[in-house]
């Protein structure tokens, strides 16, 4: 096994709850819950799995027969040893599980019957960090829905919440969720640096693990809350190979056929990337191109900048502009749910609110990124 020890700090806050709804720590789980979404989405976009991988509801189905893969390995380790060859354990173990029907984000990651190949055995918080409400954030934050300006409305603390509540609607929780969409900015929560001790073999880090963390700095999210603008990390290794983007997935067996190995091809995640706008441009001129539904994931960017809370709150804002103009011009409930976001029932919204850090004057920017190509699974897939 090879371990691979990386820094990040995180650039929007991290919330990694339990099953309580608290963030008191930051859970491994949630890591590689993140890191296997994302590997998902760019493995449905390049073609790598189709919608026989998802079940009804949009999330992975397969299983394995753990009794049938221990047989056809000892099998196979049998028959080169009598035959006096090498052989090497992970390529023999990805070459039942392609027999047996397992797809690669499964084999990585696991399904049922099967314990995933990347694994985190540490998460230490380190130098400058906080469990708490570092950033200043209010309790939660409001805008009108019948307001043609979309003004914010801010509530500092819990009791402020409640208190408007009983003033503006005598307590009436229910009449006052009909007038106003609200946004809770839950704490604690993590903000600062820590380092993450996985482990994996030597081929998933190189081919797998290494680009799909590029991959996260650059555009992908971790934890939870991401339609708030949790969860977004940077990298701080100072031997770290960010120019890997390239998923080496010719290591891996696609199919094996009348002896026949067919293996997947390499892929560079820059290619399922697709920049909508001039990044030099301050308009959002080109959200609706954001709902496009194709096999890509579409980043807006702009030049809204300033400290997490100023910057979210201006995207909120343009965000629910958005949603309410789909409404009046395409009137389609279950799309506009499907692509903006829905509580009851729950679903994750596919437009998700883009802070990034400037590569040049190092100032935190805002802008969107779109996964809506994922409405084309079957059942969809909430965020």
């Amino acid at each position: 096994m090879s371990k691979l020890n990386v820094k990040f700090k995180t650039l929007t806050p991290l919330w990694t709850s339990n099953a309580w709804g608290q963030c008191i720590e930051i859970r491994s789980s949630s890591i590689i819950g993140s890191l296997r979404f994302w590997f998902e989405v760019l493995c449905y976009f390049n073609g790598i799995v189709n919608d026989n991988y998802f079940d009804n509801e949009g999330k992975p189905c397969e299983k394995l027969n753990y009794k049938d893969f221990q047989k056809k390995l000892e099998d196979k380790i049998n028959r080169k040893l009598k035959n006096d060859e090498e052989y090497n354990i992970e390529k023999l173990t990805d070459e039942i599980l392609s027999e047996l029907g397992i797809s690669l984000p499964s084999r990585i990651f696991g399904c049922t019957g099967w314990r995933g190949r990347i694994k985190i055995k540490k998460i230490e918080p380190i130098e400058d960090y906080c469990f708490g409400n570092r950033l200043n954030l209010p309790y939660a934050i409001g805008i009108k829905k019948d307001n043609g300006d979309k003004n914010i409305i801010e509530w500092r603390t819990k009791n402020d919440y409640h208190q408007f509540i009983k003033e503006k609607y005598n307590g009436d929780n229910n009449n006052f969720k009909k007038d106003w969409s609200v946004w809770y900015f839950s704490d604690p929560y993590f903000y600062g640096k820590f380092e993450v001790t996985f482990e994996t073999d030597k081929t998933i880090k190189d081919a797998v693990l290494i680009p799909l963390l590029n991959f996260i700095e650059k555009y992908g999210y971790i934890g939870g809350k991401w339609n708030i603008g949790y969860g977004r990390v940077k990298i701080l290794n100072n031997d770290w190979d960010k120019d890997k983007t390239t998923f080496e997935l010719s290591n891996f067996i696609k199919s094996v056929k009348n002896g026949k190995i067919e293996k997947y091809e390499d892929f560079d995640f820059n290619d399922i990337v697709e920049n909508i706008n001039n990044e030099n441009s301050k308009e959002i001129g080109s959200f609706n191109d954001l709902l496009k539904i194709q096999n890509k994931i579409l980043i807006l960017k702009n030049q809204i900048e300033g400290n997490f809370k100023d910057i979210i709150k201006e995207l909120i804002k343009i965000r629910a502009l958005r949603r309410k103009g789909h409404k009046e011009d395409r009137g389609d409930n279950n799309e506009r749910h499907q692509i903006f976001g829905y509580n009851n029932p729950t679903e994750g919204s596919k437009i998700l609110p883009y802070i990034y850090e400037d590569k040049d004057d190092r100032k935190l920017k805002g802008g969107f990124i779109s996964i809506t190509g994922i409405l084309n699974i079957k059942g969809d897939t909430n965020v």
